[in-house]
């Protein structure tokens, strides 16, 4: 039995399918393709309620989060595929693109049922500002997570991207400004984030799918999220480009990861002395706490030892990502290890199609028709005695030509990628295929999204092949070895039988002479 375990999908998303189909596929009278504000009162919006935001003073009534809460359904429903213009003067419910710098974000209240409806207690509105110096206002589900752990205080100035729908004018401090409902916001970061995030967002990535990966555990159902779009756009994004490059980046990023990691270890080492003292004068009920202290002190400095050790033999540590895989996600790392096992995974468009055998679908995937996954066996991930047995699954867009393919191979490989997700999955034995009944076991390796795997192929000798003569003197030395452990097996049996007979002890411990 595979150890994926496939959940069918057709249902949900044949529901997220037929919405898409009453937004998208209507027409006006005369045959052409319905504008988004003429949808909306096709479908039961009123001229007054698209109105609602003509002076918005910066909070939330009821009535206008009713509105917002049905336009944010009407927005998932048509996704992105209706034309949408970059003029923010049009008559609300028009569809716009906006593009610019996020500078400021503050928490709006969602009154009365928009709680329940949108799962959630606020939104954020968020100042834009464009390149000729204007602001607009953008009210949005979403926004990225890095955002929320700035320090307080600290200064906005980060690129985005939206696809939403004008409401009308925000008037606050005085200033009138556009107002723009969105899902999401689309996010480019220039600064304050990893070599690997960096990367991706040089190749037009989006930084805030990254809060979409779902670690610890299976991968999300296309209702369930943007998973699957972060990663068909990380994999397409790879395999256009170079392995080498990825390579490249990440051993000139080693010498300041084993430098940094040093320095945590060090600092961590005087933490330890520093709780250790705590410990011998603490009482009783504080000790528990410290113990606790001190365990994830011991696990930060071990980390870093191993990062130290591993980057200074030219290779990442896998621990960060055991320790903390959402700081870790995006990353590169440069691995390697034996590949136990190379499946090739066919990309469908077909709605409910599962990729991968979890959720995935290849209407994220524009232009990837396959893919290959394959479990990777590393010395520092298996030195983790919760992972022994356990593989790095590294999902690549090609193999090397002539890279066996199969359940069942061996072949030693490096592997240049980016980190996606801690995974989790289940894993049964042969007893419970069998029909025992016992919980399946739960694994939860580290997935690393690569280009191709560099195929590390031992290389044959130069000159005239020996390979008949050396192969006749090695079958002749393991008949002469045989002969030898066999007389010598033979004379320590006839002194074992010797002694048992004299003394009736056991045999267990008994020394050959």
């Amino acid at each position: 039995m595979s150890r994926f375990m496939a959940t069918p999908l057709l249902a949900a998303i044949l529901l997220v399918a037929l919405g898409s189909i009453g937004v998208a596929q209507t027409v006006a009278v005369d045959g052409s393709p319905a504008d988004f504000r003429s949808l909306l009162l096709e479908a039961g919006f009123s001229g007054e309620e698209l109105a609602a935001f003509a002076d918005w003073n910066g909070d939330l009534s009821e009535s206008q989060a009713d509105v917002v809460s049905r336009l944010l359904f009407r927005l998932r429903a048509a996704g992105e595929g209706l034309a949408a213009g970059d003029r923010l003067d049009v008559e609300p419910g028009q569809l716009v693109n906006v593009a610019g710098n996020v500078v400021s974000a503050t928490s709006i209240e969602l009154p009365g049922a928009a709680r329940e409806i949108l799962e959630q207690e606020h939104l954020t509105a968020s100042t834009v500002r464009f390149a000729d110096g204007t602001t607009a206002v953008v009210l949005s589900l979403q926004v990225p997570a890095a955002w929320t752990r700035r320090l307080a205080g600290m200064p906005l100035d980060e690129p985005v991207k939206l696809h939403g729908v004008f409401l009308g004018t925000a008037k606050l401090s005085d200033q009138s400004q556009p107002l723009v409902l969105a899902q999401r916001l689309q996010w480019f970061p220039a600064a304050n984030v990893s070599a690997g995030v960096d990367w991706l967002v040089q190749h037009g990535f989006d930084a805030a799918l990254l809060d979409e990966i779902r670690h610890g555990r299976p991968f999300a159902k296309l209702n369930e999220g943007l998973e699957a779009k972060a990663f068909y756009e990380i994999l397409t994004i790879i395999a256009n480009g170079e392995p080498a490059e990825l390579a490249q980046r990440v051993r000139e990023r080693l010498p300041a990861a084993a430098e940094n990691a040093q320095l945590v270890g060090t600092e961590a080492a005087a933490k330890q002395r520093e709780l250790a003292d705590q410990w011998t004068k603490a009482p009783t009920v504080k000790r528990e706490s410290l113990r606790a202290e001190i365990a994830t002190v011991l696990r930060r400095k071990a980390t870093a030892d191993h990062v130290a050790k591993r980057a200074k033999i030219g290779l990442s540590s896998v621990w960060p990502i055991i320790v903390d895989p959402e700081r870790s996600t995006g990353e590169l790392f440069l691995i390697e290890g034996t590949a136990r096992r190379a499946v090739r995974i066919v990309v469908d468009d077909a709605p409910g199609v599962t990729v991968g055998g979890e959720g995935l679908s290849g209407a994220e995937a524009p232009g990837l028709r396959e893919y290959y996954e394959l479990d990777v066996f590393t010395t520092d991930f298996q030195s983790q005695p919760a992972y022994k047995n356990q593989p790095v699954i590294v999902c690549v867009a090609r193999l090397p030509a002539g890279f066996p393919t199969g359940e069942l191979i061996r072949e030693p490989v490096r592997v240049a990628g980016i980190f996606f997700k801690k995974w989790s999955y289940a894993r049964r034995s042969d007893d419970e295929e069998a029909g025992e009944d016992r919980l399946p076991a739960r694994l939860a390796p580290p997935v690393l999204l690569a280009a191709e795997p560099e195929w590390l192929q031992s290389e044959s000798p130069a000159g005239p092949s020996h390979r008949g003569l050396w192969g006749g003197a090695a079958f002749a030395g393991v008949i002469a070895f045989l002969w030898i452990v066999l007389a010598r097996v033979s004379r320590r049996d006839r002194l074992a039988r010797a002694q048992r007979a004299r003394y009736d002890a056991s045999l267990e411990n008994l020394a050959e002479p």
